[in-house]
């Protein structure tokens, strides 16, 4: 059996969650189960939360990490480790080092640090520094939440039947809004609709109206309308 190279070593050093350990006890710690994964991932802060909704959500992104090991990228031991809010790796076999531009004060010219060490060589990747994943409660990414809850447990199955019907209903209309469905397919639960429904939009065959929080009056359309 060929070894791995030393790039596929540091993918899968960046790309490994660790086994879980209850740690910094002082910060509230949310426990999402993760499709793409198949687990639950831990989050400890408002900002790896906000990065498993929008990872999980980005279709183009096929694995994620949200407890990357900290990395000294300089070789210098006297430099701090640089902490890592999350890696991503998509569908281009592109990794990415998410980060919250508010955790990078301390490190200084952190992409310049990253892109200028040995290891940056190795991974085909790029650098991505959001600005505003303290805001969970923003609307789209709100709705995202929203639409993620009905989809993220174990053992999860979505009634594929249910989602042929929803996209039949919509082949001779421009718009229907979730009541449309529930009153259409009567004999299912609603639930299992409002289900069906939200792996449609996170597969990208229907779009939602993002423009206002997902509820029974939210419509949605085969055609990116909104």
């Amino acid at each position: 059996m060929n070894s791995l190279s030393a790039t596929e070593v540091l993918r899968k050093k960046l790309l490994t969650p660790p086994p879980f350990v209850r740690k910094h006890h002082s910060i509230r710690m949310a426990n999402p189960y993760s499709r793409k994964m198949g687990t639950s991932l831990c989050a400890y802060h408002v900002f790896e939360y906000s990065l498993w909704i929008e990872l999980e959500f980005d279709r183009s992104v096929i694995s994620l990490n949200l407890e990357p090991p900290a990395w000294n990228f300089s070789g210098n031991a006297d430099e701090k480790n640089i902490v890592i809010n999350a890696v991503s790796l998509d569908t281009s076999d592109r990794l990415t080092l998410h980060f919250a531009k508010e955790n990078l004060k301390r490190f200084g010219a952190v992409s310049e640090k990253i892109k200028a060490s040995q290891e940056w060589s190795l991974l085909n990747g790029e650098i991505k520094i959001w600005n505003d994943l303290a805001e969970v409660s923003r609307l789209d990414r709100a709705n995202k939440d929203a639409l993620l809850r009905y989809l993220c447990a174990p053992e999860l199955v979505v009634n594929a039947q249910i989602g042929k019907s929803i996209l039949s209903e919509l082949a001779g209309v421009r718009k229907l809004c979730v009541w449309d469905f529930i009153n259409k397919l009567k004999q299912h639960d609603p639930e299992e609709v409002k289900t069906a429904i939200a792996n449609l939009v996170v597969e990208g065959k229907i779009f939602l109206d993002m423009s206002k929080r997902f509820a029974l009056s939210s419509d949605v359309s085969l055609r990116e309308i909104f």
